[in-house]
């Protein structure tokens, strides 16, 4: 492996070259090269530190980070981890930069803001030029490199990202972030400047099919936000297989095992890890480790209806009326009014009686599925 770079930080007249916060030269920053080199993690068994080599979907995610992302992932992928150190060496190789991570919960914030902390002092001990101004709980600040600060942020706190420039923002699991989490988001990023001198990452397990992550997903899937979506269904961690499998396991695959084999050459390890955690986790292994990036959200909790069925009937699913075709003036100019949140597949007929059904989730407290 080659030698990584000490180097930080470049002078004021060389920031032209670098060109943006992802636009880094490879001959100052490469994160296969110098994250296994500087940072240690935990180790996954327990075992305690250990060098930080990226795993097959961390260095997939690094490859197609674009500067705006939305990550949709199983647990325990080591997205936080990558993305928290990624965005950590990007701020010291450029300087001039602050970094915030954002969660819930304040108290998962400041482990990350610890985990930052680790890192900084392992660079120190292997000769970087790290020198500290204010290190607390909840807020680093680098005198070098120059004018690096870094802190954190909570969903359940008032005035998020007020009166500060945010260069680079990390959403950690904002899936389950409770009460406005759009509106939360949006004081975040109002206080960002434009790419390239912005990076945005939001990363969540999915939760439920209402919520700003979801809607976040799906448009950046419909290429409606400037988003890029990134989604890493569990087998992308090469270590969920449990062997050996037991006898005759493969004569008595279900149909979703089946259709895993099929539609992502899974092998029998995996799918025997699959059934074992499936017995641990019952209804919600699909929420937990999802296997696409449609009947996770409709799965969050105890789903009625299986996921196969759900999935045949995707396939068979016809396309809406274009609300241009609409015949029915008021209907079309609704449709028009909600942007692409009312779809028409069959215009409806004027005395005729029908019937809603809404799936009402199993939310506690509100939820946009509520019937009123």
């Amino acid at each position: 492996m080659p030698v990584a770079s000490l180097e930080v930080a470049p002078p004021r007249t060389e920031l032209s070259r670098i060109g943006g916060l992802l636009n880094i030269p490879p001959a100052l920053y490469t994160p296969g090269r110098e994250i296994p080199v500087f940072f240690t993690i935990q180790a996954a068994d327990g075992s305690g530190p250990c060098r930080f080599f990226l795993n097959r979907a961390q260095r997939r995610y690094l490859f197609n980070r674009t500067y705006r992302d939305v990550v949709l992932k199983a647990r325990q992928m080591g997205f936080r981890s990558i993305i928290l150190g990624d965005n950590l060496m990007r701020a010291l190789k450029v300087g001039n930069v602050n970094m915030v991570i954002a969660a819930q919960r304040e108290a998962l914030a400041m482990v990350k803001l610890r985990q930052v902390k680790l890192w900084l002092d392992e660079l120190l001990s292997k000769g970087w030029p790290i020198v500290y101004g204010v290190c607390t709980a909840k807020e680093i600040e680098l005198l070098h490199p120059i004018n690096v600060g870094i802190w954190i942020e909570s969903a359940d706190g008032e005035g998020a990202g007020r009166g500060r420039t945010i260069n680079i923002l990390h959403n950690t699991e904002s899936a389950y972030w409770l009460g406005d989490a759009a509106a939360k988001v949006a004081g975040l990023i109002g206080s960002m400047p434009a790419a390239p001198w912005s990076l945005v990452t939001d990363e969540s397990t999915p939760q439920g099919a209402a919520g700003r992550f979801c809607k976040q997903y799906t448009d950046a899937k419909a290429k409606k936000n400037g988003s890029t979506p990134h989604f890493f269904p569990w087998w992308w961690d090469d270590s969920r297989r449990i062997a050996p499998v037991p006898h005759l396991f493969e004569r008595h695959l279900g149909e979703e095992e089946r259709w895993l084999v099929e539609t992502h050459n899974l092998d029998l390890e995996q799918l025997y890890w699959r059934r074992v955690k499936m017995a641990e986790l019952g209804d919600f292994f699909p929420q937990e480790f999802p296997e696409d990036d449609r009947t996770c959200f409709l799965s969050s909790g105890r789903a009625v209806f299986r996921l196969p069925i759900v999935r045949r009937l995707e396939q068979r699913q016809a396309e809406p009326l274009p609300i241009a075709d609409l015949e029915d003036k008021d209907l079309k100019a609704l449709a028009t009014n909600l942007k692409g949140a009312l779809r028409v597949w069959k215009e409806p007929m004027v005395g005729g009686k029908y019937v809603i059904a809404a799936d009402t989730a199993q939310v506690a407290g509100f939820d946009i599925s509520d019937g009123k």
